[in-house]
């Protein structure tokens, strides 16, 4: 998964993010719950994860941990 932001992301950001990909069956739900400031959509078809609403200046690749 892709996600792609205004602003840099922390280590932990990107492990909560990672956890929600694991282990949430609404990854849109969760991710809204735990940055209801920063998150913005996912687009399940892209496998893209946007935070903010224009100039993506940040990128990084996110995958689920599997047990």
């Amino acid at each position: 998964m892709i996600v792609k932001s205004i602003t840099v992301l922390s280590d932990s950001e990107l492990n909560k993010i990672r956890q929600i990909l694991s282990e949430s069956k609404c990854p849109h739900e969760s991710l809204r719950a735990t940055f209801p400031h920063a998150y913005h959509h996912i687009d399940m078809e892209e496998q893209v994860i946007y935070f903010g609403l224009h100039s993506y200046d940040y990128t990084y690749s996110v995958y689920p941990v599997r047990p």
